[in-house]
């Protein structure tokens, strides 16, 4: 008798929508609109750290994580000088939605997000394109 191998595809692998938002608006500022956008409270978190020349660079982080397991991480791109993502400069902020519900949230966010006040530009990002993904999310 031959045992037969069954694979789930992405059971265990939440999926991940990543857009680059530029905006002249404060973190706290955006992060306000995107609450009322989606009706969530993205609070203040750990922020994301890079290593850069030796010196430990820290980029403001807000993030909201429902029973859903659907994460939202909004981080400030550019910080005293610093790029997080030095190949995504037209950005400021990079929202991130993780999660089984992640695209559809995505989805009917990004439309409404262009149309913000200060919102200059909002657009999908592809995750190769973005050095050290994985580690910012940890």
């Amino acid at each position: 008798m031959s045992k037969k191998k069954h694979i789930l595809q992405n059971e265990l692998n939440p999926d991940y929508y990543i857009y680059g938002i530029a905006s002249s608006d404060a973190e706290f500022q955006l992060s306000l609109k995107l609450n009322a956008l989606l009706s969530v409270k993205l609070t203040l978190d750990q922020p994301v750290k890079k290593e850069h020349k030796g010196n430990s660079l820290n980029f403001p982080t807000l993030r909201y994580l429902d029973e859903q397991e659907l994460q939202i991480s909004l981080i400030k791109n550019k910080h005293n000088n610093s790029i997080l993502f030095s190949n995504q400069q037209a950005f400021d902020y990079i929202l991130i939605f993780t999660g089984f519900e992640a695209q559809k949230t995505a989805a009917s966010l990004i439309s409404n997000v262009k149309k913000l006040e200060n919102i200059t530009l909002a657009s999908p990002i592809d995750i190769s394109k973005l050095s050290s993904f994985k580690s910012i999310l940890k």
